[in-house]
């Protein structure tokens, strides 16, 4: 998402998998141009989470430690894989700590990215998907009642790039409102 984001590819950018092993151990920031509006930004990636070798208290750890020196952080985007709607252990351990870590005020700079892998197709069950996601991590986190909790969907695959398009600026305006 972050490559497609500033238009980089895999050689300039950060390391994309498919592997079975997961390939980002680190959490590390790419500079570049917003793919819509070419406006100068940079986006941090953090090693995913249920990792192949069972490190994620690691990398969550790595996370706060990063985030923590870089000083300030605009938005968190959470993302999360459309065909998985299950909200794991490592998941709910990850926004926890972020909470505790960044105050009530973290849940006001959360947006939610389904990573649509393949396509959006407009499916129904998507958006009752999303709905229920915001409405389980607002009962699993109180602290997050009154946040927007808004959700994009972006198709890395960029199948539909018109529709990509759209949805990033969609973004955009959401992190820089």
């Amino acid at each position: 998402i972050g490559n497609c984001l500033l238009g980089l590819n895999s050689s300039e950018g950060f390391t994309v998998s498919r592997d079975t092993d997961s390939c980002t151990k680190k959490t590390s920031e790419k500079s570049g141009v917003w793919i819509t509006n070419g406006t100068e930004c940079a986006i941090i990636d953090t090693p995913g989470l249920n990792d192949s070798n069972n490190e994620d208290t690691e990398h969550i750890r790595g996370i706060v430690e990063y985030l923590r020196q870089r000083g300030w952080v605009d938005t968190f985007l959470v993302v999360r894989n459309g065909h998985n709607p299950r909200m794991n252990h490592s998941f709910k351990t990850m926004l926890s700590t972020f909470e505790l870590t960044f105050g009530e005020n973290f849940w006001q700079h959360v947006i939610i990215v389904v990573s649509a892998h393949g396509g959006y197709g407009d499916d129904p069950d998507q958006q009752l998907s999303i709905e229920r996601w915001k409405k389980r991590i607002k009962e699993i986190f109180p602290k997050s009642a009154n946040a927007p909790l808004e959700t994009v969907v972006l198709d890395a695959k960029m199948k539909d790039r018109d529709r990509f398009q759209v949805n990033a600026e969609k973004l955009w305006k959401l992190v820089f409102w």
